[in-house]
């Protein structure tokens, strides 16, 4: 509503828009007069309100007001166009100085990079509608990535950042509107299958007819159970050709840390006295970098109190000491020929070719020490506080029916896929820090270790389902800090 103001016998309008004040001034008129231009506003006002009316870009507000809605044309100057490639460079460069963490940046990069490859990087912004929205998800929709289609979940995501890359823009005044999402059509998606213990797993492959997609999806599936656990350890503590590496698996099945959180501990975090370790977080808030504390299991304490006593030194709690070789990509399968033995025929090659067992790999087991805890009835069924990211996939892990059976609930976090094999050639004392899935080396060569965390995956979740501190069955307890 405009309010007229008069001084020294000067009127004046003053009125609202958008949420900012406006004013402007008539002068020494009849009061009659100035009512007029004031009601004349509220006039106009009202269409604006109404969508009737609406101020065109690059036109001054006051000066549309005062000529009663009309432009003039000296005054229709066109604003300069904002492209796809200008609000995108300048959305990154204001996202880059640490408001959001590196590999959040990486995958926005990504995800910008594929929108760019749909609608190009001079595309102006004013023109984005829905039909290119829906182009790019259709084109996605048919695209292929290691010879299989691009998940739904993808799309989503990459939609999502370009709608916030809009709205950044938008308050920022490069773009204007709404973004045009209402409407948009993605590919239906197949229902996860329910979690599934290794004997539930089995019986089921053991029916038969099953490709190895399906098969490896039912293990992706897969949770191990206390007495499981404590085999994998055992078998790990017997076997692991590095001194960090059961210790490692260790923390990650007693505590459901994540792999990066796991590089991220430093040696002062672990109190062995309190028995308690400092997680370092990064999902958790988006504002400040937190952390929860987790006690430390009977095992897992005499786990980091032995890996202490041989620590290599430096600053992060698992480290390597030597130079130690690695595979940047693992083959998908086994059992090829060479040599003298080699096949002349390609039949023959294939013939003892088998796809490598990845089953173990694709288990996360941040979900089992949850389970444990909720079977033990030492927690709610939900998140503890010691287990982060209350994601809205992070849903109820387990609960229990009325009759006491098992109902079991999703929380999917993706595999990793990478992998590497460790030799230990002597070598001086590098430290080590986290690096996107894996341990960086800093000597003089900065080699990269990247860990075959598929067990690390498989543990973690296992720990969201619970260990005893003093039997081993469930009982851990934390708190957070932030």
């Amino acid at each position: 509503m405009a309010t007229l103001q008069v001084r020294n016998r000067s009127y004046r309008i003053l009125f609202s828009l958008h949420g900012r004040r406006h004013t402007y001034t008539i002068g020494k008129v009849a009061k009659r007069e100035a009512e007029l231009a004031a009601a004349n506003v509220d006039r106009l006002l009202l269409r604006v309100e109404q969508k009737i009316l609406a101020v065109p870009p690059g036109v001054d507000i006051v000066d549309f007001f005062k000529n009663d809605g009309r432009v003039l044309e000296s005054e229709a100057v066109a604003p300069p166009a904002t492209t796809f490639g200008f609000l995108r460079d300048r959305y990154l460069a204001a996202h880059g100085n640490g408001a959001m963490e590196a590999s959040s940046i990486d995958t926005l990069k990504l995800h910008l990079k594929h929108i760019s490859d749909s609608i190009g990087d001079r595309f102006p912004m004013r023109e984005l509608g829905f039909s290119e929205v829906q182009g790019h998800i259709d084109r996605r929709s048919a695209a292929k990535y290691r010879g299989r289609l691009i998940g739904t979940v993808t799309i989503h995501k990459e939609i999502t950042t370009l709608k916030a890359v809009w709205n950044w823009g938008s308050a920022a005044g490069l773009v204007s509107g709404i973004f045009p999402s209402r409407g948009l059509a993605f590919p239906k998606t197949d229902e996860k299958p329910p979690f599934l213990t290794l004997k539930e797993a089995d019986r089921k492959i053991a029916v038969g007819g099953l490709t190895a997609t399906e098969r490896s999806t039912l293990y992706q599936a897969l949770y191990l159970r206390k007495e499981e656990i404590a085999e994998l350890l055992e078998h790990v503590h017997g076997t692991a050709l590095q001194p960090w590496v059961y210790p490692l698996i260790c923390t990650a099945a007693h505590t459901g840390a994540r792999r990066s959180e796991l590089l991220r501990i430093e040696v002062s975090d672990v109190d062995l006295a309190a028995a308690t370790v400092m997680i370092r977080e990064k999902k958790r808030s988006k504002k400040q970098r937190t952390t929860r504390s987790v006690s430390l299991t009977p095992l897992l304490k005499t786990a980091l109190t032995n890996w202490i006593a041989v620590h290599p030194g430096g600053r992060f709690l698992f480290c390597q000491a030597g130079n130690v070789a690695k595979s940047k990509k693992r083959s998908r399968t086994t059992g090829h020929q060479s040599g003298a033995s080699r096949s002349r025929t390609l039949a023959g090659r294939n013939a003892t070719v088998t796809i490598r067992d990845h089953s173990c790999c694709r288990r996360d087991q941040r979900r089992s020490t949850r389970s444990f805890q909720a079977n033990a009835g030492r927690i709610e069924v939900g998140r503890p506080p010691w287990i982060s990211h209350p994601a809205a996939q992070l849903h109820l892990v387990l609960g229990r029916s009325r009759s006491g059976s098992e109902d079991h609930r999703r929380i999917r976090r993706p595999p990793d896929r990478r992998a590497a094999e460790t030799v230990p050639p002597p070598h001086p004392r590098i430290e080590t820090e986290s690096d996107r899935g894996g341990i960086r080396l800093m000597g003089s060569e900065h080699d990269k270790l990247t860990l075959h965390f598929g067990v690390v995956q498989l543990l973690k979740g296992s720990a969201r389902r619970g260990l005893d501190a003093t039997t081993g069955a469930s009982g851990i307890t934390g708190t957070r800090r932030g």
